[in-house]
């Protein structure tokens, strides 16, 4: 998608109840879960970058569409984050976006809005 590499459902989906540790943590509502999708994203351009102005949109079979909880992901494991802020030309970084799902979600599908350059989407595991 323009100067960017994206690869996502490289790996299972993960499904946890509760995020964070013993000391600082959030839980899912009653219902859900959360799911952490894995995402890498390579600058495939010259020069540094940032891939903020997207939408990633997590869609079940059902129908409905989910957003990420952009503030979920404070309580992933350091490294786990995706951090797509001043990315060097050839770099790519890895790591998960937090949705809040239903516990009966299945058919998961990402898709990536980025304006001009389009969308794609890809199946998760």
């Amino acid at each position: 998608m323009g100067i960017w590499d994206i690869t996502a459902g490289h790996a299972e989906v993960k499904r946890l109840k509760v995020l964070g540790n013993e000391y600082v943590n959030t839980r899912a509502d009653d219902g859900f879960v959360y799911a952490l999708v894995p995402v890498s994203v390579t600058n495939v351009s010259n020069k540094t970058d940032s891939l903020i102005f997207v939408t990633w949109a997590l869609r079940d079979a059902q129908g409905r569409e989910y957003e990420v909880e952009t503030m979920s992901d404070m309580y992933l494991p350091e490294g786990t984050q995706l951090d797509l802020v001043d990315v060097p030309p050839g770099a790519t970084r890895s790591g998960y976006l937090v949705y809040q799902v239903a516990e009966d979600a299945t058919g998961l599908t990402l898709t990536v809005r980025a304006g001009l350059s389009g969308e794609k989407s890809w199946k998760l595991k």
